[in-house]
């Protein structure tokens, strides 16, 4: 399963491109994620960006709540040990940074939130109405917690939730794949 690698982690966090990097990642906007691409093309090298491009479909691919799984939400509780609390899911995780919690809230097969904890703080892994595919806070905790993102996937799949995103072998079929969607929304501004 493809995370965000910590050969590009540092492109995310401690660079100076970090914020374009970031929108690269995150945003939903083809049109911003287009040209935030276009303005690193100058700064970083072809395989960081076709990495970043990667991650941004991996992150695109997790379901945005409400939505139906193939399985009742009860699979994660039987499979792999989480548990119950009120109505929501939870899984005590740890990584190299230490642990964190993961949960996911609904009932029968409807997901209505995916959370993370990182020590006391609770965070919802999409706001709605966002432009971006996670919280600022979400990214953060993935680029810190190694596992994270694994877990998520792998509880996915055990929900019985198709997970398969596009990966990219060159940053030219990345970029031509999502021009169009880039120009429609540009085109819909003016």
């Amino acid at each position: 399963m493809l995370t965000t690698r910590t050969d590009i982690a540092h492109l995310l966090t401690a660079s100076p491109e970090a914020e374009l990097a970031r929108m690269v990642v995150n945003a939903r906007s083809a049109a911003e994620m287009q040209l935030a691409l276009g303005v690193l093309r100058g700064e970083l090298a072809e395989g960081e960006l076709l990495d970043l491009a990667n991650v941004r479909e991996s992150l695109a691919d997790v379901p945005v709540p409400v939505f139906r799984t193939g399985a009742e939400l009860s699979m994660l509780e039987r499979v792999a040990g989480w548990a119950w609390e009120g109505r929501a899911l939870r899984a005590e995780c740890t990584s190299t940074a230490g642990a964190y919690g993961l949960e996911f809230v609904g009932d029968g097969n409807a997901v209505e939130e995916i959370a993370v904890w990182v020590g006391d703080e609770r965070f919802s892994w999409h706001e709605k109405d966002s432009g971006e595919f996670v919280t600022e806070q979400v990214l953060e905790a993935i680029l810190e917690h190694d596992t994270l993102f694994d877990t998520v996937v792998e509880a996915l799949r055990l929900l019985g939730v198709g997970y398969l995103p596009r990966f990219h072998m060159s940053l030219e079929e990345f970029t031509l794949e999502n021009v169009a969607d880039g120009i429609a929304e540009l085109n819909g501004l003016f």
